[in-house]
């Protein structure tokens, strides 16, 4: 019996997909933390700041004043709203490449001819749509070529017309390339 407080955990079920969309996540945070500080550069151009150092009174350009402090500021926000959210995204990402890992398996062994084969999410799992489709498609394939068995079998056995017509009728239900 396993005990239910130790479960393995396997954060990277589609490790592409999850890097690479955490990575570009990352760098959409850094380039809007670029992109204020460019903004700040440019309103605070040509505007002075007064201020107080310890007790002698300062006047200066309004960049000059606060640039340094508010760069190392953003930046470390970045850095970590970057790394929280790389955090967040791997694991709610479970919820979207778990069914694309599943979707994956149950086609190939649907191409495979295991039409019995159905797709099972989990309650929270995003993309339950697709996978009823998808299951929804393999049922009515099962249902339709296992009525096509029967006719065959049937067929087979009496060798008459109007069976291999049936048959035909059938197999005519289906479309594909041949």
């Amino acid at each position: 019996m396993k005990n239910k407080s130790y479960r393995r955990r396997n954060y990277f079920i589609k490790k592409s997909f999850q890097t690479k969309f955490s990575l570009r996540f990352s760098l959409l945070i850094f380039l809007e933390a670029l992109l204020i500080i460019g903004l700040f550069w440019v309103v605070a151009q040509g505007t002075l700041t007064t201020g107080y150092s310890g007790t002698e009174l300062r006047i200066e350009k309004t960049v000059t004043f606060f640039y340094v402090s508010f760069v190392l500021i953003l930046l470390i926000a970045s850095l970590a709203i970057g790394l929280v959210g790389m955090l967040v995204f791997i694991f709610y990402s479970h919820r979207i490449a778990g069914p694309l890992f599943r979707f994956q398996k149950s086609l190939q062994q649907i191409s495979g001819g295991d039409l019995t084969c159905r797709i099972r999410l989990r309650q929270k799992d995003q993309l339950g749509e697709l996978g009823e489709s998808i299951n929804l498609m393999a049922k009515s394939m099962d249902q339709q070529i296992g009525k096509l068995k029967k006719e065959i079998e049937a067929a087979s056995q009496r060798a008459d017309k109007d069976s291999l017509a049936r048959l035909k009728e059938t197999a005519d239900s289906f479309k594909t390339s041949a």
